[in-house]
This record gives structure tokens, C-alpha cells and sequence, in this order.
């Protein structure tokens, strides 16, 4: 990165000029900046995902899907069109199935969509809002049918 701050300043000495004083300077501050950033917060150039709690949590999680697949044997053995839930070992309503099975499908078919309607027919504003996408998902409730009493209640 600082080789494309050098480029042009032998052009103009005014810039040469500014960039012998203000260089040292600024190397200073950022390494000053660095150090204390390391030193109050306790950071390191570390990924935040390498400290020793993560790893921890992470193998936990391993052991928890290892124990849950060693329940309900191996899922991906398993010929049922049916989709389960590992861990409450529910099966998922056949439309949040279908839902995951045609998502890619979905989004493809809207892009295009958005495409043509904005940049190649002109026809809406790129500014204009999406269509809310109305997806059954996991975390959907169940649609529930109503009882006799709510249809009659209804229907008066």
C-alpha cells in the first residue's frame, strides 16, 4: 500500500515536501496507535476464532452433533424424503422441505427478475422496494386448521 502513496510525489515537489515531513510522523502515531490498541484491549493480529474459548466451544459443539448422530444413527444414511431435525428429532412440514429444496431456484428466478425490470426494460426505479419473499422456513409455526367453534364463530 505505501508503494502507491510514493507514486506522482517526485511530480510535485510541494507533495514530496509535505510527505518528508508528515511521513515519520505518521509512522509513528500508527505504530503508537497499534500499541496501545494491543495493550488496553489485550488484541492480537490472532483470527478472533483461534483464542482458546472459541476452539473450546467449537469442540463442544462437535461432541454435541457426534453424541446426536450416534442416537439417531447416521441421518445421512437415511433414504426418507423426509428432512429431521437433529436435535428435537421433529420432521419438517413438507413445505418448509419444498421450500428448501426450490430456495436456489427462487432467487435465481428474482434476480432475473430484478434485473430485467431495472436495468434492461427500465420499467421500475432502482430504488423501489423488493416483493417480501413469504417462505415457510424452520422457525415458521405450523399453519393450524381452525375448530368447529372458530368457523362457526366466523360465520356469524
Amino acid at each position: 500500500m505505501t508503494e502507491e502513496l510514493y507514486i506522482g510525489l517526485t511530480e510535485n515537489s510541494r507533495a514530496l515536501h509535505r510527505w518528508m515531513v508528515s511521513g515519520p510522523e505518521m509512522t509513528r502515531l500508527v505504530e503508537e496507535l497499534n500499541f496501545t490498541k494491543t495493550k488496553r484491549w489485550g488484541k492480537s493480529e490472532r483470527h478472533h476464532e483461534a483464542n482458546k474459548h472459541s476452539q473450546m466451544a467449537f469442540a463442544k459443539d462437535v461432541k454435541s452433533l457426534t453424541r446426536v448422530m450416534q442416537d439417531l444413527r447416521n441421518p445421512f444414511s437415511e433414504n426418507s424424503p423426509d428432512l429431521l431435525v437433529l436435535d428435537s428429532k421433529n420432521i419438517i412440514q413438507m413445505s418448509v422441505a419444498d421450500t428448501l429444496l426450490n430456495i436456489e431456484k427462487i432467487g435465481i428466478k428474482q434476480n432475473e427478475l430484478y434485473v430485467s425490470e431495472r436495468f434492461i426494460n427500465k420499467t421500475k426505479h432502482i430504488s423501489d422496494p423488493i416483493k417480501l419473499n413469504n417462505l415457510h422456513l424452520f422457525s415458521c409455526p405450523p399453519v393450524r386448521e381452525k375448530s368447529n367453534k372458530q368457523l362457526q364463530l366466523t360465520l356469524l
